[in-house]
């Protein structure tokens, strides 16, 4: 039969919904791309879904296509898995449509991405929720840049089958905030969590709720205008997270009263602990005082405060950019030393050290010395130059 014949019969446009279905769910894309040449129905409907990550801009042309599809095709909604949305401030004003006309009808989503600033997800969660519509299967969910208010992060933390989660939540330090109605979230795994001025003790609160977490990346952005230090680790009590594999600690200080966005100082007092009893933890990446503490003088050796389950430790810090940092380049050489001979004596199991980056005192006589030594613990090293961050050493022990 020819294309023509076949175009104008539109042979999609007679079979039933289940039928169409089938053919989506098993041809490979590039044979319904042949489909849809030869079917108009197809060609308005099914375009934007042929791909298993469905990726959409605001004024991307298949943005309508995909509106249009959801609307006038649901059984095609509810095949939908995965999908990524660029947010700009064009669609602002339109956020409320984009909910309920393209996501609400995904009633089987399994990973929401959200780039962009879309700060009331959760409050339009809660409003669909009350509507009878949630989603069931969402595994992973990213929301994207904008600070969240924890309120609304509450109906995020409802979502039954939720793995993954990535929030940034908003600078609302001066306000008490009770957990008590939240759920347990016994399915989280990774939760990657970005706050601003956030108290610590509210932060290990919130870490409560989610036994289960194997991943936890946490940054803190603090403004330092009133106040020289950041908060001891020690407060997030993570202890509490017996299942922890993966951690990321950061801060990134600031100063508003400078009219400065962002510092490159990490001004931490108190240290991580007690980690050691984290016995799944395999990937640590840490400053060195967070780690290790505020004066070197005393702090502990890196081998005992870390759990003999680490395969991978890296160490982001620059000596130089910290404000007050009382750590030398000698000090921390000798840190990694020790470190290094407690690998060969089997104190640790550590196979893998990033360092870095690397400021502008780590050259010649002291970047050398620090070469030296890793030659002479046997172990082999990489250098990087990591674009807009600096230098940094891998060592292979």
């Amino acid at each position: 039969m020819s294309s023509s014949t076949i175009h104008a019969q539109d042979f999609m446009s007679v079979l039933p919904p289940e039928c169409c279905d089938m053919v989506w769910q098993l041809l490979p894309s590039d044979a319904l791309h042949s489909c849809m040449l030869v079917s108009k129905l197809w060609y308005s409907d099914v375009v934007p879904l042929l791909y298993k990550d469905v990726v959409l801009e605001c004024d991307n042309y298949f943005f309508q296509k995909f509106s249009q599809a959801m609307r006038n095709s649901p059984h095609l909604a509810l095949m939908v898995r995965s999908l990524t949305f660029t947010h700009s401030d064009r669609l602002a004003k339109d956020i409320d449509y984009f909910m309920v006309k393209c996501i609400e009808p995904l009633r089987n989503l399994q990973c929401l991405r959200l780039d962009g600033a879309f700060s009331g997800f959760g409050k339009r969660l809660a409003q669909m929720e009350e509507r009878g519509s949630c989603f069931p299967h969402l595994k992973e969910l990213h929301l994207g840049t904008h600070g969240q208010m924890l309120a609304d992060v509450s109906h995020v933390w409802k979502l039954p089958a939720l793995q993954s989660l990535q929030v940034v939540i908003g600078d609302y330090t001066r306000y008490e905030f009770d957990f008590s109605s939240w759920p347990m979230a016994e399915n989280l795994k990774s939760l990657s969590l970005s706050c601003a001025n956030i108290d610590y003790q509210r932060v290990s609160s919130l870490l409560s709720l989610a036994p289960g977490l194997c991943r936890l990346d946490f940054v803190d952005f603090r403004d330092v205008t009133e106040q020289e230090s950041a908060q001891d680790y020690s407060k997030l009590k993570l202890e509490q997270l017996a299942d922890l594999e993966c951690l990321m600690l950061g801060v990134i200080t600031y100063s508003k009263m400078h009219n400065v966005d962002v510092m490159d100082i990490m001004p931490e007092r108190g240290h991580l602990q007690p980690i050691t009893n984290l016995k799944r933890l395999h990937k640590l990446d840490v400053s060195v005082n967070s780690l290790l503490g505020w004066y070197p003088e005393e702090a502990p050796r890196i081998s005992d405060v870390i759990p003999t389950s680490l395969t991978t430790l890296t160490l982001n810090d620059d000596c130089v950019g910290q404000c007050g940092y009382k750590w030398t380049e000698k000090q921390l050489i000798t840190r990694l030393w020790d470190l290094l001979r407690a690998t060969t004596t089997g104190n640790t199991n550590v196979q893998t050290i990033e360092f870095g980056p690397l400021g502008d005192r780590w050259t010649g006589e002291t970047l050398d010395e620090l070469r030296q030594v890793i030659k002479q613990s046997g172990s082999q090293f990489e250098e990087e130059m990591v674009e807009g961050h600096g230098q940094y050493l891998k060592i292979h022990v």
